[in-house]
């Protein structure tokens, strides 16, 4: 298809009637003078995706609140329970290339069912791990299939946003998908902290996970949709007449969407600053419940954990939707690293001052905050990103931030767990101090948002 016939295609007026009657409203683009067609299935749409990405956010984190009673169940060290956690990291690493060149020729829809299916087998696999001795390695390979799954998941919400949404909402759309993801998080804490007291309940609570992720893949495969029938904004009529969607590129055209994001200075800051921080960020979500041992909330790390997470879901989220208010992105993207830096120094002290181990609120409140300052520098980056190096795909942009987390934070998790035995104050020192460098760079970030254009 040429050009000329995509946007003759595209053209609002042009949509069919049955999808007028779906529409809310129509976006006028204030500089360009032009209407755009949104419609209500958009949020359908983006509630799926966010149900799937929860349900995987779920399976990763499911041994790390019980990491002792883990090592105890499966009679393996405690690297292994880590491991698990490990292996969405460093899987993610080779396969998100491999799920961004599916999404980008088969389209959103393909790629996400495509993870949906590894999501709901994966976690059906784990089930059969816990039938025996002797069959830790089939709970491995199920945690790897789910790993793998997140290859079609965590880079999608910059993309369904530009597909479904005006620009006003794109940030808060992108914040959605990714903070379901998180809710997954704070639900996995909760159910193995609450589930698993005695051995028989590990088998329990696998079942309870795969029913979800089971009942998400359905949900996913019924109401998944690539795009609606007319762009709802110019930057994504823009892409589809460039031909940055579903349709077959040239090697030459895939290759210079590699490429151009590493020449945009500010964007590879982004990488190196949100890769740290992302990545400390999920190394303390792995061995969360090993730094809290020596302490007397050491039992409610689960608890602490929910209340980390859910945090940063509630309080993160008004970022987004100021930044879509304001249209102040990068303004607000460096804000949000400031407060990570404060929040991240108030975390590693109250671990630190042991005098306060037995004032429980420090720990909450610290861990609130860091959840809230992690989970805002993940929202704003991801949407930042795609505008600093757009009309590179989304997919492509946000595999570069998020495949620098998974190498931080393999790295950071192993670090940790062979530090933490050893010398606590050095490692906690240590992991702040390589988090505020990276975290700094962002600051530097200085670059066109070019998604308006």
């Amino acid at each position: 298809m040429t050009a000329t016939e995509a946007e003759a295609l595209l053209i609002p007026n042009g949509a069919k009637k049955p999808y007028d009657a779906h529409a809310i409203n129509k976006i006028e683009d204030v500089e360009l003078g032009e209407e755009f067609i949104v419609y209500k299935r958009r949020w359908f749409v983006l509630i799926v995706f966010s149900l799937l990405s929860l349900s995987n956010g779920m399976i990763w984190i499911t041994f790390s609140p019980i990491a002792t009673f883990s090592e105890e169940y499966f009679n393996v060290d405690v690297f292994w329970i880590n491991a698990l956690s490990m292996v969405y990291m460093i899987v993610y690493i080779p396969g998100s290339p491999i799920g961004s060149y599916i999404l980008d020729k088969f389209g959103m829809r393909t790629g996400v069912v495509i993870g949906a299916a590894l999501n709901a087998v994966g976690a059906w696999v784990r089930v059969i791990g816990c039938g025996g001795d002797n069959l830790f390695v089939l709970v491995i390979i199920g945690q790897t299939l789910c790993a793998a799954a997140q290859c079609f998941i965590l880079c999608i919400p910059p993309q369904l946003s530009n597909n479904w949404f005006p620009d006003n909402e794109q940030s808060t759309a992108v914040a959605i998908g990714s903070l379901f993801n998180q809710l997954g998080i704070a639900i996995g804490y909760f159910l193995s902290s609450i589930i698993v007291t005695h051995r028989s309940d590990m088998v329990k609570l696998l079942i309870i996970h795969s029913i979800i992720c089971s009942v998400a893949g359905i949900l996913t495969v019924c109401g998944l949709i690539n795009k609606p029938p007319t762009p709802p904004s110019f930057s994504a009529r823009e892409a589809i007449i460039s031909g940055q969607t579903e349709n077959v590129k040239s090697w030459i055209h895939t290759l210079s969407s590699i490429i151009k994001p590493l020449k945009n200075k500010s964007f590879v800051l982004l990488i190196f600053g949100f890769g740290c921080s992302q990545g400390m960020f999920f190394a303390i979500n792995t061995v969360f419940d090993q730094l809290l041992q020596d302490y007397s909330y050491s039992r409610e790390s689960g608890y602490v954990g929910v209340v980390m997470v859910l945090s940063g879901i509630v309080g993160a989220f008004p970022f987004s939707v100021f930044a879509d208010r304001t249209g102040w992105y990068v303004l607000v993207l460096k804000a949000s690293f400031i407060v990570l830096i404060a929040s991240m120094l108030f975390f590693t002290l109250v671990l630190q001052l042991q005098v306060l181990s037995n004032i429980k609120i420090l720990m909450y409140i610290s861990s609130a905050i860091l959840g809230i300052a992690s989970t805002a520098t993940l929202t704003m980056s991801l949407n930042v990103g795609v505008m600093a190096v757009h009309p590179v795909p989304e997919a492509t942009s946000a595999s570069y931030l998020l495949n620098s987390a998974q190498v931080f934070g393999v790295l950071s998790t192993i670090l940790i767990g062979i530090f933490i035995k050893t010398n606590r104050s050095l490692c906690l020192w240590v992991s702040f101090g390589v988090t505020a460098t990276f975290s700094s760079l962002v600051l530097f970030f200085n670059t066109k948002i070019n998604r308006d254009k």
